[in-house]
């Protein structure tokens, strides 16, 4: 049941946020190995490129306190900062001319992209129960994979004119300022003051960080390697490169519809399992293709697992600790799930050196079948809660 009223535009913006959130991770893949060769001068040019997607994960460690800022400034005026800085350090990229200033932008939009995703996303969480929140956590997904399936072509195409104009469609975001400013009302966002019990009290939620950096890497990592495996095997097209991951992506909106009915005789628990050995067996495929055909079914392998494992986080999140916690919890999923593909650049990295980025790609899915072996071996309590 849905505790208090939202509003055409609060619906609209709660469904634009993963759009943002996408294009932030994923819409600049296309054209990194464009811009890694514009700066092939740069020293550390390939770890610097990448760092213009990873950055945006080390900056949303800054998603957990995000309850906070909006407490200070109010929870509507904090979307309008977050939104006016996601447009303004997106866009700045496009204009500069030195790749480790651009890397500095992307920081600035991450923390951005906390603030509007965590704030927004929170609202599901927070005004919503039950059945109704499992299918809008589907429903978020579906448009966040949507906004990428339609966005991040479209960056492609955008770069083989010019590197720095995929930039410019970061300004997307003043859209949703507008709807922010004349739609959401002060009282929305603030948790009620009377709810029931809800599922796990612990001090702090070790179990959400650690399902978002695992979640995190095997849903995002991909995007850092997969241009540069392309690459390898002869695609070297920047339109053709944002075009393979039309599968995978839409494939995750399908199957994401569904994400509130599969919950009904599904636990959180095994849908984890579920869902990290099939993106393993996703990422196996892809790392191991010779062919641009192979790859393309490995990522819609990927779609299948990708499309319920992000609500299946913010579900659990959303279930443990109190009502006052849930802006925190769900800061906490975004924070892990997007700095995971920066941490696992670190692992990753000297694989893709000394070998290539497909076996990269391949040492990502050996790790999504661990994850899901450590799940079923450990059975964690709290997920093992069927909503």
């Amino acid at each position: 049941m849905e505790r208090a009223p939202l509003g055409l535009a609060a619906r609209i913006s709660i469904l634009l946020a993963p759009v943002l959130s996408a294009y932030a991770v994923a819409g600049l893949t296309p054209i990194l190995p464009k811009v890694g060769a514009h700066f092939a001068a740069t020293p550390g040019v390939g770890w610097l490129t990448r760092l213009m997607v990873t950055s945006i994960g080390i900056a949303m460690l800054f998603a957990p306190f995000t309850g906070i800022l909006a407490r200070k400034l109010g929870w509507r005026r904090a979307l309008i900062l977050g939104l006016i800085g996601y447009a303004a350090f997106g866009v700045a990229g496009g204009m500069i001319d030195n790749l480790w200033l651009i890397v500095a932008t992307r920081f600035g939009l991450g923390l951005s992209t906390a603030i509007i995703a965590t704030l927004l996303v929170s609202l599901i969480a927070v005004e919503m129960e039950g059945d109704q929140r499992n299918r809008w956590l589907g429903y978020v997904m579906v448009t966040g994979t949507l906004g990428a399936l339609v966005l991040v072509p479209i960056s492609g195409f955008l770069g083989k004119i010019d590197w720095r104009l995929p930039f410019g469609v970061h300004a997307i975001a003043l859209v949703v300022v507008v709807l922010v400013a004349s739609g959401i009302p002060h009282s929305v966002g603030a948790p009620p003051q009377h709810s029931p019990k809800s599922v796990d009290r612990a001090a702090f939620p070790w179990g959400i960080v650690i399902l978002g950096l695992a979640t995190g890497a095997l849903v995002s990592t991909q995007t850092l390697y997969t241009p540069f495996h392309l690459a390898d095997i002869g695609v070297h097209d920047p339109g053709i490169v944002g075009l393979t991951m039309l599968p995978g992506a839409l494939v995750g909106a399908v199957v994401s519809i569904f994400y509130g009915r599969w919950r009904r005789s599904v636990s959180l628990n095994a849908t984890f399992i579920i869902c990290f050995a099939v993106m393993a067996a996703g990422l196996l495929l892809v790392g191991f293709a010779a062919t641009l055909p192979i790859l393309l079914a490995g990522q819609a392998v990927i779609g299948l697992g990708l499309g319920f494992v992000t609500p299946n986080l913010y579900a659990f999140a959303a279930l443990v600790g109190r009502d006052i916690d849930k802006t925190r919890n769900m800061g906490l999923a975004r924070g892990a799930y997007f700095a995971a593909p920066f941490l696992a650049q670190f692992a990753l990295e000297p694989i893709a050196g000394l070998a290539n980025a497909g076996m990269a790609l391949a040492a990502l899915g050996i790790f999504g079948l661990v994850a899901a072996l450590v799940v079923r071996a450990m059975m964690p309590r709290a997920l093992a809660v069927a909503a």
